[in-house]
Protein backbone atom coordinates (compact mmCIF):
# COMPACT_ATOMS: atom_id res chain seq x y z
CA UNK A 1 0.00 0.00 0.00
CA UNK A 2 1.49 3.49 -1.03
CA UNK A 3 0.79 6.35 0.99
CA UNK A 4 0.50 9.99 -0.74
CA UNK A 5 1.03 13.45 0.88
CA UNK A 6 -2.87 13.87 1.25
CA UNK A 7 -3.21 10.40 4.03
CA UNK A 8 -0.77 12.75 6.28
CA UNK A 9 -1.76 15.33 8.64
CA UNK A 10 1.43 18.03 7.74
CA UNK A 11 0.47 20.43 10.72
CA UNK A 12 0.75 17.42 13.03
CA UNK A 13 4.13 16.12 11.71
CA UNK A 14 5.54 19.41 11.24
CA UNK A 15 4.22 20.51 14.90
CA UNK A 16 5.96 16.85 16.28
CA UNK A 17 9.59 17.37 14.33
CA UNK A 18 9.93 21.02 13.56
CA UNK A 19 13.09 21.38 15.95
CA UNK A 20 14.21 18.40 13.21
CA UNK A 21 14.56 20.89 10.97
CA UNK A 22 16.13 23.91 12.95
CA UNK A 23 13.39 25.93 13.17
CA UNK A 24 12.41 27.83 15.96
CA UNK A 25 8.87 28.29 17.69
CA UNK A 26 8.45 31.75 15.58
CA UNK A 27 9.43 29.93 12.27
CA UNK A 28 6.62 26.57 12.74
CA UNK A 29 4.49 29.42 13.50
CA UNK A 30 4.90 31.35 10.86
CA UNK A 31 4.35 28.09 8.59
CA UNK A 32 1.33 27.10 9.93
CA UNK A 33 0.10 30.43 9.24
CA UNK A 34 0.94 30.64 5.94
CA UNK A 35 -0.59 27.02 5.54
CA UNK A 36 -3.63 28.30 6.76
CA UNK A 37 -3.65 31.35 4.87
CA UNK A 38 -3.72 29.36 1.97
CA UNK A 39 -5.60 27.26 2.77
CA UNK A 40 -8.53 30.05 2.89
CA UNK A 41 -7.43 32.00 -0.43
CA UNK A 42 -4.74 30.41 -2.53
CA UNK A 43 -4.02 33.75 -4.64
CA UNK A 44 -3.74 35.42 -0.82
CA UNK A 45 0.38 37.71 -1.15
CA UNK A 46 1.55 35.94 2.13
CA UNK A 47 4.40 38.63 3.56
CA UNK A 48 5.17 39.63 7.04
CA UNK A 49 2.85 42.90 7.61
CA UNK A 50 -0.27 40.00 6.78
CA UNK A 51 1.59 37.94 9.52
CA UNK A 52 1.82 40.32 12.13
CA UNK A 53 -2.20 40.97 12.26
CA UNK A 54 -2.22 37.10 13.33
CA UNK A 55 0.72 37.42 15.65
CA UNK A 56 2.10 39.17 18.50
CA UNK A 57 5.98 38.62 17.07
CA UNK A 58 7.38 42.02 15.68
CA UNK A 59 6.97 42.55 11.88
CA UNK A 60 11.12 42.43 11.14
CA UNK A 61 11.30 39.23 13.54
CA UNK A 62 8.77 38.13 10.62
CA UNK A 63 10.35 39.34 8.36
CA UNK A 64 13.68 37.04 9.31
CA UNK A 65 11.71 34.15 10.08
CA UNK A 66 10.53 34.24 6.71
CA UNK A 67 13.70 35.17 4.90
CA UNK A 68 15.17 31.87 6.99
CA UNK A 69 12.53 29.86 5.46
CA UNK A 70 13.32 31.06 2.22
CA UNK A 71 16.84 30.29 2.72
CA UNK A 72 16.32 26.98 4.05
CA UNK A 73 13.94 26.39 0.78
CA UNK A 74 10.91 25.57 3.10
CA UNK A 75 9.06 28.51 1.40
CA UNK A 76 9.01 29.67 -1.89
CA UNK A 77 8.23 32.07 -4.49
CA UNK A 78 5.98 30.59 -7.38
CA UNK A 79 4.13 32.42 -10.06
CA UNK A 80 0.98 30.90 -11.23
CA UNK A 81 -1.46 32.61 -13.69
CA UNK A 82 0.61 35.67 -13.94
CA UNK A 83 0.85 35.93 -9.82
CA UNK A 84 3.61 35.25 -7.16
CA UNK A 85 2.57 33.48 -4.26
CA UNK A 86 4.22 31.89 -1.33
CA UNK A 87 4.11 27.58 -1.63
CA UNK A 88 5.43 25.07 1.20
CA UNK A 89 5.02 22.46 -1.19
CA UNK A 90 9.05 22.23 -0.60
CA UNK A 91 8.28 21.53 3.01
CA UNK A 92 5.31 19.44 2.71
CA UNK A 93 7.50 17.03 0.42
CA UNK A 94 10.30 17.07 2.83
CA UNK A 95 8.48 16.24 6.03
CA UNK A 96 6.54 13.75 4.03
CA UNK A 97 9.23 12.02 3.08
CA UNK A 98 10.61 12.15 6.38
CA UNK A 99 8.11 10.45 7.95
CA UNK A 100 7.70 7.37 4.97
CA UNK A 101 11.75 7.38 5.87
CA UNK A 102 10.26 7.09 9.55
CA UNK A 103 7.76 4.36 9.20
CA UNK A 104 10.68 2.13 6.81
CA UNK A 105 12.84 2.51 10.19
CA UNK A 106 10.14 1.67 12.14
CA UNK A 107 9.20 -1.14 10.36
CA UNK A 108 12.30 -2.54 9.82
CA UNK A 109 12.61 -2.46 14.01
CA UNK A 110 9.57 -4.21 14.33
CA UNK A 111 10.72 -6.68 12.12
CA UNK A 112 14.23 -7.43 13.79
CA UNK A 113 12.59 -7.54 17.45
CA UNK A 114 10.41 -10.16 15.64
CA UNK A 115 13.39 -12.14 14.48
CA UNK A 116 15.20 -11.89 17.90
CA UNK A 117 12.65 -13.09 19.78
CA UNK A 118 11.91 -15.85 17.07
CA UNK A 119 15.66 -16.53 17.46
CA UNK A 120 15.07 -17.04 21.19
CA UNK A 121 11.88 -19.16 21.48
CA UNK A 122 13.44 -21.50 18.60
CA UNK A 123 16.68 -21.11 20.68
CA UNK A 124 14.81 -22.25 24.19
CA UNK A 125 12.95 -25.12 22.14
CA UNK A 126 16.13 -26.55 20.50
CA UNK A 127 17.83 -27.00 23.85
CA UNK A 128 15.05 -27.70 26.24
CA UNK A 129 13.41 -30.11 23.91
CA UNK A 130 9.38 -29.34 24.17
CA UNK A 131 7.53 -26.14 22.97
CA UNK A 132 6.82 -23.14 25.10
CA UNK A 133 3.84 -22.81 26.68
CA UNK A 134 1.90 -19.13 26.25
CA UNK A 135 2.55 -18.27 29.49
CA UNK A 136 6.32 -19.14 29.32
CA UNK A 137 6.40 -17.30 25.79
CA UNK A 138 5.05 -13.87 27.71
CA UNK A 139 7.61 -14.85 30.45
CA UNK A 140 10.65 -15.23 27.77
CA UNK A 141 9.40 -12.07 26.50
CA UNK A 142 9.44 -10.03 29.34
CA UNK A 143 12.84 -10.72 29.86
CA UNK A 144 13.66 -9.44 26.43
CA UNK A 145 11.76 -6.41 27.03
CA UNK A 146 13.41 -5.81 30.17
CA UNK A 147 16.94 -5.48 28.65
CA UNK A 148 18.34 -8.84 29.05
CA UNK A 149 20.65 -9.13 26.43
CA UNK A 150 20.35 -12.29 24.33
CA UNK A 151 23.37 -14.07 25.18
CA UNK A 152 22.64 -13.48 28.53
CA UNK A 153 18.93 -15.52 28.18
CA UNK A 154 20.65 -18.34 25.94
CA UNK A 155 23.44 -18.52 28.61
CA UNK A 156 20.99 -19.14 31.21
CA UNK A 157 19.44 -21.88 28.65
CA UNK A 158 22.14 -23.58 28.67
CA UNK A 159 23.23 -23.84 32.59
CA UNK A 160 19.26 -25.11 33.44
CA UNK A 161 19.73 -27.60 30.70
CA UNK A 162 22.88 -28.96 31.89
CA UNK A 163 21.27 -29.16 35.78
CA UNK A 164 18.02 -30.53 33.79
CA UNK A 165 16.13 -27.74 35.45
CA UNK A 166 14.37 -26.39 32.18
CA UNK A 167 11.26 -24.72 33.68
CA UNK A 168 11.24 -21.02 32.14
CA UNK A 169 11.04 -19.69 36.02
CA UNK A 170 14.57 -21.28 36.53
CA UNK A 171 15.47 -19.50 33.26
CA UNK A 172 14.39 -16.71 34.28
CA UNK A 173 16.05 -16.91 38.17
CA UNK A 174 19.82 -18.03 36.07
CA UNK A 175 18.99 -15.48 33.69
CA UNK A 176 19.51 -13.09 36.85
CA UNK A 177 22.36 -14.46 38.34
CA UNK A 178 24.58 -14.58 34.58
CA UNK A 179 23.19 -10.91 34.50
CA UNK A 180 24.28 -10.11 37.97
CA UNK A 181 27.66 -12.08 37.38
CA UNK A 182 28.10 -10.31 34.13
CA UNK A 183 27.84 -6.89 35.42
CA UNK A 184 30.10 -7.50 38.95
CA UNK A 185 32.41 -8.73 36.34
CA UNK A 186 32.65 -5.59 34.24
CA UNK A 187 32.29 -3.34 37.56
CA UNK A 188 35.49 -5.73 38.79
CA UNK A 189 36.90 -4.56 35.80
CA UNK A 190 36.35 -0.97 35.55
CA UNK A 191 38.61 -0.40 39.17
Amino acid sequence: MDISMNDVNFRSLLLRKYKTYKMNDLDCMVVLLCDELLNLDKTIAINSELLSNYMSAPIDKIDDSLAKLFDCNFIELVIEDGVSKISLANLKMKIFKDFKKDIIIENSMITNTSNIQSNIYEYYVNRIGRQLSPIETNKLLSLMQDGYLIAEIKQAIDICKDKNKTSINNVINTCKKVREERLNSENNDAE
